[in-house]
């Protein structure tokens, strides 16, 4: 998300590199070049390669999601598995979970503020 705000930020500016990106924040390099992969990968950024080189945002930030950057990286965001897209199928205890209707409440909360909220809400 640091990352991505840094992109942000700089949105429409020059193209900034992985090792600033690593300075600014503290960020291990290999571990953000893993991100920059999935999110050049997912439409989010665009890699500028050459010695003026580095990555810019794909999009105007306040066209991004926070929840379209979070699936990008890690899939869907679901608090419990019951929650998720299988919906509790792999639940043996599905149909008699007293706390399953709070869950499924709390998933789809969490994701409509994710869905949104914007990198450009991020930044402010």
């Amino acid at each position: 998300m640091m990352a991505m705000a840094e992109l942000a930020k700089n949105y429409k500016g020059e193209p900034l590199s992985a090792g600033e990106m690593v300075r600014r924040h503290r960020i291990p390099r290999f571990y953000l070049e893993q991100l920059l992969v999935k999110l050049r990968r997912h439409g989010l950024i665009e890699s500028i390669r050459g010695p003026q080189g580095g990555f810019n945002l794909k999009k105007d930030p306040a066209k991004i999601t926070i929840g379209e950057i979070i699936s990008s990286l890690e899939g869907p965001l679901d608090l419990v598995s019951c929650a998720g897209l299988n919906k509790g199928k792999s639940c043996w205890k599905i149909n008699s979970c007293l706390t399953r209707s709070i869950w499924l409440d709390l998933n789809e909360a969490v994701n409509k503020v994710l869905q949104k909220k914007t990198l450009a809400d991020l930044i402010k």
